[in-house]
Formats: structure tokens, C-alpha cells, sequence
């Protein structure tokens, strides 16, 4: 039985999203860097899935599949490298406010995901709103 990965997002408006990215014929860069990323780290995908994905939906005019291989190992390794910086938890990763590597899990974490948007309404980064769990938010900044 075949089961489409963007099923997996549960919001009807970021599927949307990332369906009118793969249907644009000329994404810019960072449309695709979001597409990557999102697929890694919102709906868990490897990057083989996020490639095929790619390969078999994306209308862009200028597809190239070395290229974009290429471009969504970046967005995977880009994440590897931060958090090898943080070995131990002793060190803070780059812009999460003392966020430790002991505080990262495989499972969902709590609290409310905040998309920063640009002026034309794509997301550029995102934060979290900590729950209020003391759990789900170590070494919090004030």
C-alpha cells in the first residue's frame, strides 16, 4: 500500500504550502531550503525521501537531481554540525536561548511551533513557545 509522505503533515495549510513549492516552476533558493528542512525536521524525513519526493513532484523548469542531492544533504548536515558543537549538552546551540543537547528527543516536543514570516508570507525560521513544562525547555533565558 502506497502512502503519500506529505500525509504526515497534519495542517491542510503547510501542505499547501509545500505543494505550491513543488509546483512552482522557479522557486527562490530559500523556498526550497524550507521545503528540505521542513520535510527533515517538521515531518521526519530522510534525506533519500525528501530527494524522491522532490524527484517525482517538483515542477521546477530547472530540476537537477546532483544539484538537489546536493543542496538538501547542506540542509541535513547544516543541522549536524550545530549540534555537534553542543557535545554533552555543554554548549548552547546557535539561536535557541540555551537549548542542550540533553533536551533533544526523537519524540514530539512540546509547546507551540511560531513561524517567522517575510513580507511576502513565506516562513523563514521557526521557534517554539515552551509549554510551560519545565521538561520541554531547559536553561530557558529570560
Amino acid at each position: 500500500m502506497s502512502h503519500d509522505p506529505l500525509d504526515r503533515i497534519r495542517s491542510n495549510r503547510k501542505r499547501r504550502e509545500i505543494e505550491d513549492i513543488l509546483n512552482a516552476g522557479n522557486p527562490a533558493h530559500f523556498q526550497r531550503v524550507y521545503l528540505a528542512g521542513f520535510l527533515h525536521y517538521a515531518v521526519g524525513l530522510t534525506e533519500d525521501e525528501v530527494c524522491a519526493i522532490i524527484k517525482k513532484r517538483a515542477k521546477w523548469h530547472d530540476y537537477n537531481e546532483k544539484i538537489t542531492r546536493q543542496q538538501v544533504c547542506s540542509v541535513y548536515r547544516r543541522g549536524i554540525a550545530e549540534r555537534s558543537e553542543a557535545k554533552g549538552g555543554e554548549a548552547p546551540f546557535k539561536g535557541t536561548k540555551g537549548l542542550s543537547v540533553s533536551s533533544l528527543t526523537t519524540t514530539p516536543i512540546p509547546g507551540k511551533w511560531i513561524g517567522v514570516e517575510n513580507a511576502a508570507g513565506f516562513v523563514l525560521e521557526w521557534y517554539r513557545e515552551p509549554s510551560g513544562d519545565p521538561k520541554s525547555f531547559k536553561n530557558e533565558s529570560p
